[in-house]
């Protein structure tokens, strides 16, 4: 049997935070952020396309088998939970195309209380978290406008809530 590699992703306009567990342990076996500016691109499709493509290549690096995604959060801007809704779709469409057929959607709320036990931990209380339950990122929380620590941690809590669905029953 394969093993159960997890891509977990935090899709951002500005950086998609990205995450690679092993679906087995529940190990971080990789994670970084896709920085991208509207400015490098003609159009909102051009930049759509350049993270599936960036995604779709990490997921075939890592063999990865499972796919867990936060869904969109249309918060208090609708025209950028619009272009989130739309990011989510060409990325969903990107991954089934090439054959990751496992994609797993979570509200934000749901993940936290799945992960954390509380649907409303800020983002530095998931920072937090992360550094002492999964593992320390290495980026000091006052440079996350630098380094965009907060993506980086919400895809690691995305992906897992997915393995933890996956080894419910060990």
């Amino acid at each position: 049997m394969k093993e159960k590699v997890i891509i977990g992703l935090d899709l951002s306009l500005n950086s998609t935070g990205i995450c690679i567990m092993n679906g087995e342990n529940g190990e971080v076996v990789a994670y970084d952020n896709l920085p991208t500016k509207e400015k490098d691109f003609k159009s909102d499709e051009e930049r759509f396309t350049h993270i599936a493509r960036c995604i779709i290549s990490i997921a075939k690096e890592y063999n990865v088998t499972h796919v867990a995604i936060e869904d969109s959060f249309n918060g208090t801007n609708p025209k950028v939970g619009k272009k989130l809704a739309r990011l989510y779709g060409a990325v969903a469409c990107m991954l089934y195309d090439n054959g990751f057929t496992l994609i797993y959607s979570y509200l934000p709320a749901s993940w936290r209380k799945s992960v954390m036990g509380v649907g409303n931990k800020s983002k530095e209380g998931t920072y937090k978290w992360v550094c002492e339950n999964i593992i320390d990122i290495g980026i000091p929380f006052s440079e996350k406008g630098k380094n965009k620590c907060d993506d980086i941690c919400d895809s690691i809590c995305i992906a897992y809530c997915l393995y933890k669905k996956l080894n419910k029953n060990k």
